[in-house]
């Protein structure tokens, strides 16, 4: 049964979610799925762009000073970080 198919036969009193300051999802016994493979997704991206500035710096980082500089942009608003 998936979480969804629970949630539906729960009653609305039932379906309400209690915050409990300092418990993680993990001690919650929560469903971790997606998060753990955002986190997964998020590590290789790292490594990914670890082997590529590698590569650019000759196939050695070592001994090299790296700037690593960024800008996000958002349209339609006066945000930019």
């Amino acid at each position: 049964m998936t979480p969804l198919e629970r949630l539906s036969e729960l009653e609305p009193s039932e379906r309400v979610v209690h915050a409990q300051p300092h418990v993680t999802a993990r001690e919650a016994k929560s469903p971790l799925s997606l998060v753990e493979q955002v986190e997964k997704v998020n590590t290789e991206h790292k490594i990914a762009m670890a082997m590529r500035i590698e590569e650019a710096a000759g196939g050695s980082v070592s001994g090299k000073t790296i700037a690593v500089l960024g800008v996000t942009f958002k349209p339609n608003t006066d945000d930019m970080r």
